[in-house]
């Protein structure tokens, strides 16, 4: 008992009021109403709250998500042109950090290499144009070349994603500009224009 109220008295050090535990102030979000400057849970606690809320009130939390993705206001595309931006004037940097890491957790690496193309051959159906899919790729492949832009073959409907998950036939893929797929991500919104 001695030894957490003299850490509770030390200045970089804080008590959780969730879990009880005794942390760093860097794992508890910052707060201009509190003494010291940080809400009394922890990060982890934070998150395992907000995900408890989300789960309890699910209707409520798809009901703000869409209000949100509606009401973006323009602020999405600047953020992801700003995003982009910065990835194009530091991409070797990015593919160095990127490639160390993965040197770094090789198992890590492997594993969401194998889950991706895993996903990909479950998506593919015994029926699909495997002719046409390559045929999309291919001129994928001719695109950057002749063009020098950067494009990337996209599942219109992503193969994995928790809404909703597409097959890898040659209907469900178009060719688009890098920066668009990066920003798109594995997301899908009905909402949203997918041509």
């Amino acid at each position: 008992m001695l030894q957490i109220m003299m850490m509770k008295n030390t200045v970089n050090t804080k008590i959780c009021i969730t879990c009880k535990e005794v942390k760093s102030l860097d794992e508890f979000h910052k707060s201009k109403t509190s003494k010291d400057g940080r809400v009394s849970n922890c990060k982890l606690c934070a998150i395992v709250r907000s995900r408890k809320w989300r789960e309890d009130n699910l209707d409520r939390a798809r009901a703000y998500d869409i209000w949100r993705f509606k009401n973006q206001n323009g602020r999405k595309e600047s953020l992801v042109k700003t995003r982009n931006q910065h990835y194009q004037n530091n991409k070797a940097d990015y593919k160095a950090k990127a490639k160390e890491w993965a040197a770094d957790n090789r198992a890590k690496s492997n594993a969401m290499k194998q889950r991706c193309s895993g996903a990909r051959k479950i998506a593919t159906p015994s029926w699909a144009d495997y002719d046409k899919i390559k045929q999309i790729y291919l001129l994928a492949a001719i695109t950057r070349e002749v063009t020098g832009c950067d494009v990337h073959v996209d599942h219109i409907i992503p193969l994995n994603n928790k809404v909703v998950c597409g097959l890898h036939v040659s209907a469900n893929l178009r060719i688009i500009p890098a920066e668009q797929n990066f920003s798109k991500g594995n997301r899908f919104s009905p909402y949203a224009d997918n041509d």
